[in-house]
């Protein structure tokens, strides 16, 4: 029995089913964006051991910068340092640059080398959603609240 499919047809639902099955990595707005930087401190307050006003210095593709810092509200840090900040990155960010200034709320920690590490609790643009810090071991703290 002859299938009432050509090859046209046969090759078209292919290549569709191969595209719907491939996951979509892209982010599905700029709202959904995250960010390290907060406008204002939350309420309730995050589990947090750093509250600090940085300038990102320096931005690696891994989910690491150098930030200096520009005002301490909390935490063991001071105006003038250059910190080391590692966050999860994702295709919704965070996406920062050098040059970018604003608030971070984060966990402390300590790299390979014994150095001070801070891991910021991050936030969508739309302000809806933040989602707690990775910590030095890639897994996340305590949920963050509400």
């Amino acid at each position: 029995m002859k299938s009432p499919l050509t090859p046209v047809a046969v090759s078209i639902i292919m290549v569709i089913t191969l595209l719907w099955s491939v996951p979509s990595h892209a982010c599905l707005g700029p709202m959904l964006e995250h960010t390290i930087f907060f406008t204002k401190p939350p309420e309730p307050a995050f589990d947090a051991d750093v509250i600090a006003v940085v300038t990102v210095q320096d931005v690696q593709p891994s989910g690491v910068m150098k930030a200096l810092v520009n005002k301490v509200k909390q935490g063991p840090i001071a105006v003038g340092d250059v910190v080391t900040i590692e966050y999860q990155i994702s295709s919704c960010g965070p996406n920062h640059d050098a040059g970018e200034k604003g608030l971070i709320i984060a966990k402390s920690g300590k790299d390979m080398t014994g150095n001070m590490v801070l891991y910021p609790y991050t936030r969508s643009f739309s302000g809806d959603s933040t989602y707690p810090p990775k910590t030095a071991a890639g897994a996340a703290v305590a949920p963050a609240a509400q």
